[in-house]
Parts: C-alpha cells; sequence; structure tokens
C-alpha cells in the first residue's frame, strides 16, 4: 500500500499524486488547445461585446495590468493567480495561497508625471478560506486648468484610487472569490469628485492535476456617480476574462521511504523550484470589437532569479483586428535572494511593458514582495 505525501505546485493546488500529471500530460494538452478554440469561436460569436465604443472608458486605468509578474507576461494571469495581485485578476486564487501573510508593493512609471501604484495583502485563514486586501490607485501629476477664455484658473491633479476587499473558498479542486470594490475619483483643487463601487467575480480549477483553468468577470454592476448639479452618473465597461496555466518542473523528484507508524513503504513527491509556467488568456471588455489572446510564460531557471515575457497574440489595433497586434508586452526578470539576517522572505521584480501614451512607448514596474 502506497501513500502519496500531498504537495503545493506553483500554480496554487495540492497534487495528490504527481505521477496523475505525467500520464495526463498528452491529453491535458489536447484538452487546452480544444478549450481555447472553444472560447475563441464563443467570444467572436457574442453580439454584446461587438458594439463599438463611443470612446473613453470611465475609471479606464482599471483596464491596465497590475504588478510586474503580470505586466512582464502581457496578462496572461487569470489562470495563474497565486499572490496577492490576484485580488486584481482572478479573485478566487486567494483560496490557495498559505497562512502565511503575504504582501506585495508594486509602482508603474507612465511617462509624463504619471504613475499607478498597487499595494496588497493577502493570506489563507484556513484549508479552505482566504481572504485580502487590495488598493490601486493612478495619479496624473500636477497640471494647469484653464477657463473658455484660456485663462489660468489654477493647479489640478487628477487622484484616481480602488479598495478592495476580498474572500475566496477552495474545495478539492475548485476555488471561488469574490471582491468588492469603492472607488474613488477626485480632480484635487476643483472641488470636483466621483464615488463608485464595482464587483469582481473569479473562479480557478485545477484540471486533471495538468494545469490550471481560471474565468473572472471584472467591475459587474460599475458605475460612478459625480457631484455635478446633475449628479451625472458614468457606467464602468466590464471586462471577462479567462485562461489556463501549465506548469513544467525542472528539478522535481520522487522519493521513497517506509512509513515509521505501518511500516509500508510511502513515495514522496517533491514539488520544482525550477519550473517553466506557460499562460494563455483571452481577454474581452465591453463595447471592443474583438477579445485579446495574450501568451505569457515565466522562466525561473535557478532559485534565486527568473525571467518573464508576454505578448498579444490577437487583438484589435486601432479599431482594427488582427494577428500580433504589438499592442501589449511585457518582460522582465525576478530576483529572489535567500538573506537569513531578515525575520521573512523577500524577491523584487523588474518588468518593462508597452506604454502608448508615450514617445518611446515602454513602461516601467518594479514590485516588492514580503512573506512574513
Amino acid at each position: 500500500m502506497h501513500n502519496n505525501i500531498q504537495a503545493l505546485n506553483l500554480n496554487g493546488y495540492i497534487y495528490p499524486n504527481k505521477l496523475n500529471l505525467k500520464k495526463n500530460n498528452y491529453l491535458a494538452m489536447l484538452f487546452a488547445f480544444v478549450l481555447n478554440l472553444v472560447l475563441f469561436l464563443l467570444f467572436l460569436s457574442i453580439n454584446l461585446f461587438g458594439q463599438t465604443s463611443g470612446g473613453g472608458y470611465s475609471e479606464s486605468y482599471l483596464l491596465r495590468d497590475v504588478g510586474a509578474r503580470a505586466l512582464a507576461m502581457a496578462g496572461a494571469y487569470t489562470a495563474t493567480a497565486n499572490d496577492p495581485s490576484a485580488i486584481f485578476y482572478n479573485p478566487a486564487g486567494i483560496a490557495s495561497l498559505s497562512n502565511v501573510p503575504t504582501a506585495n508593493i508594486s509602482v508603474s512609471s507612465l511617462g509624463y508625471n504619471r504613475s499607478y501604484s498597487n499595494l496588497a495583502w493577502a493570506q489563507s485563514i484556513n484549508e479552505n478560506f482566504g481572504i485580502g486586501i487590495g488598493i490601486n490607485g493612478m495619479t496624473n501629476g500636477s497640471f494647469v486648468g484653464r477657463n473658455n477664455k484660456g485663462q489660468e484658473i489654477g493647479n489640478y491633479n487628477d487622484l484616481q484610487y480602488t479598495m478592495g476587499v476580498t474572500a475566496a473558498y477552495k474545495k478539492e479542486s475548485v476555488s471561488i472569490g469574490i471582491t468588492a470594490k469603492y472607488l474613488k475619483h477626485n480632480l484635487q483643487n476643483s472641488g470636483l469628485y466621483a464615488d463608485g463601487a464595482a464587483i469582481d467575480i473569479g473562479t480557478k480549477f485545477n484540471v486533471m492535476n495538468a494545469f490550471s483553468f481560471g474565468l473572472a468577470v471584472q467591475n459587474i454592476g460599475g458605475t460612478m456617480a459625480w457631484n455635478t448639479r446633475k449628479y451625472n452618473n458614468d457606467p464602468i465597461p466590464f471586462t471577462v476574462r479567462s485562461g489556463i496555466a501549465m506548469e513544467f518542473g525542472f528539478n522535481d523528484e520522487f522519493y521513497k521511504t517506509r512509513s515509521s507508524a505501518s511500516g509500508d513503504m510511502e513515495e514522496n513527491y517533491v514539488p520544482a523550484t525550477k519550473y517553466l509556467l506557460v499562460g494563455i488568456d483571452a481577454v474581452m471588455t465591453q463595447h471592443e470589437k474583438s477579445p485579446n489572446f495574450v501568451l505569457g510564460f515565466e522562466a525561473i531557471v535557478h532559485e534565486a532569479i527568473g525571467f518573464r515575457g508576454g505578448i498579444t497574440l490577437y487583438g484589435e489595433d486601432k479599431g482594427v483586428t488582427k494577428i500580433l497586434p504589438m499592442t501589449k508586452w511585457g518582460g522582465g526578470v525576478t530576483i529572489r535572494p535567500d538573506i537569513k539576517s531578515i525575520p521573512f522572505k523577500t524577491h523584487i521584480d523588474y518588468t518593462v511593458f508597452s506604454e502608448p501614451l508615450i514617445d518611446s512607448q515602454i513602461g516601467h514596474n518594479i514590485t516588492f514582495y514580503i512573506e512574513f
């Protein structure tokens, strides 16, 4: 009789027997291909999503990717989502975190005095339930305001931020999560501001112990209410994200020991510390003409360093859908030092990514992760 010790893989799921992964690998890859084909046809056939946009979106900063890891993978993160930034992508991922509090701090430099910052904390509180808190904010720096005659009337700063509270539940290979969000938009020094709310819901599945599948809907029911004389309400477009992620371990291993209690041989599995993670996401925002399909990878080549990259495979570019539109790309590095003199684990991620609003078209992000 063989007992298999359970191990947490890097996608955040418990694999009771890693042998099943290898036996079902080809079947899993076929399933993944068919699943993406179905999603592709589904997205193209939904008339609701085919509406033409009439202009800019309210609180469009919410459409930006969050954190160095997801930015480097071009946003292919829905099925991976296994750190506190899952709050901003797929809240179901929070259920698979450890019971050790983990936080990340992220800052993106976007040019023209613009910055996008995020802070998230999350942990599981038992084997089935996880919680998290996230804050992200966009600031456009100071600018001069003028009246309709061109006269200066003051200096202003446009500040937008979101506060979210997440709860997630996991049962065996399935998890579900929800994030309730409060939104604020403040044109400082003008007296104008807006308050809003929205909900994110996500699910995550471990499919045949071979790969993970994620599905999330963001900004459900989102709206912003302005304090103007007419109390204008601006709807926030919702986004549907789906994706798969598969991990290939480089140094995972099995070994056998004899149980001191029963005397039977036990087969133990040690998860890989070096691996290749590949993810594909289909992302569709309300009013856009077509979904965006993005491909991302993460290669941890050593316990102390890894590399990431991502690109849009198919999507809309200035109203035209095309293959490899280059509207979204990213690349980055993760540094994971083993510093025994500090009472917590940490690693630092750096990413460059596409930022079309500046001349260089390159944005920069740095993210710090802390595991207490």
